[in-house]
């Protein structure tokens, strides 16, 4: 090995240990702010079940037609389509809960978090018994910052609900973002006594374990929801984050790759750029990174970072091919 390689190697392993820190504290609070709202929201319909289009009778309040059509646009992801509906129920009948809570949970699918937080707000106002309001409205607090009001309303959707896996698995979340990841591991683990088989237990008791520093743990939390639900991304990303701390640089690799396949996101090329930079394969890191910063554009916070960690890859494969070169015979 020449004298470079080794440098190489040592300014590798300096490199990696800050970066992977940063980056792997952006994409856990990413996840854990998606996951809080995500667990409670309702199943997507899976590619064999069409949905329904049920005919009203003209007998049946305008209210529970403009309901009915918005949690069907909902269903099949056409939020837009949806929040028109709701907010045509509203009208019909602005002292239900129920079009408030629709439409603000669909605001979430569209990341339109203050929007969000005032339907949720009304919803709560009017109906204070669903325990479903409150943890949609925590879920739009924890994407707006508010984490102890957010850690409050799942407080009361446990009262009123103590029996919903769903619920502790939330606060759990929240509980990551305070800071207070033994409360997170006890509220997953709740779940998980409610519920054995729940997958979401295992993926919120995973990051519980990732934020105690038990990396194995939490490895292998996330692969017990994998088998639950082979291709969750939320879980294959908490095992390949795990996997980046075990130094499992190549299982990270493999755990990425389909879901980028499928579809390509900012936190999951990231990552897999990570992965090929502590592997020195320069070039894949590159095209990783330069993804990640066309997706996330200039005003992301991480756009810094990616720009140095491609800029940092770029001079080493230009080092590497300097070294490749043959040295010039001297006659």
């Amino acid at each position: 090995m020449n004298r470079w390689g080794t440098r190489n190697q040592r300014r590798g392993v300096v490199r990696l240990a800050w970066s992977v820190e940063i980056l792997l504290a952006s994409v856990l609070a990413v996840t854990v702010l998606v996951a809080a709202y995500l667990w409670m929201r309702p199943a997507e319909p899976s590619a064999e079940s069409a949905v329904e289009v049920p005919e009203y009778s003209p007998y049946e309040s305008a209210f529970a037609r403009d309901l009915g059509l918005g949690e069907i646009a909902y269903i099949k992801g056409q939020h837009d389509e949806a929040i028109e509906h709701f907010s045509d129920a509203i009208e019909g009948n602005p002292q239900s809960a129920d079009g408030y809570n629709w439409r603000g949970v669909a605001y979430l699918e569209l990341e339109r978090f203050e929007d969000a937080a005032r339907d949720l707000d009304k919803a709560v106002q009017l109906d204070r018994t669903s325990a479903t309001t409150y943890a949609n409205r925590a879920g739009a607090l924890l994407q707006l910052g508010k984490l102890d009001d957010a850690r409050l309303d799942y407080d009361e959707a446990i009262r009123l609900d103590p029996k919903s896996p769903a619920l502790y698995c939330g606060r759990s979340g929240a509980f990551i973002l305070l800071k207070k990841p033994d409360f997170a591991m006890a509220d997953a683990s709740t779940a998980l006594q409610l519920e054995p088989n729940f997958k979401n237990g295992f993926l919120a008791r995973g990051e519980a374990h990732f934020a105690q520093g038990e990396f194995e743990h939490a490895r292998l939390d996330a692969l017990e929801a994998l088998r639950r639900e082979t291709g969750d991304r939320r879980a294959a990303t908490l095992a390949a984050r795990a996997c980046l701390r075990l130094n499992d640089y190549a299982a990270a690799i493999e755990l990425i790759d389909p879901l980028i396949a499928e579809k390509p996101m900012r936190d999951e090329l990231q990552l897999r750029g990570q992965a090929y930079m502590a592997l020195s394969k320069w070039g894949l890191a590159i095209a990783d990174f330069e993804a990640a910063i066309e997706l996330g554009g200039e005003a992301h916070p991480m756009h810094a970072w990616l720009s140095e960690n491609r800029a940092t890859c770029q001079r080493e494969l230009a080092r590497d091919e300097e070294n490749r070169r043959p040295m010039p015979s001297s006659q």
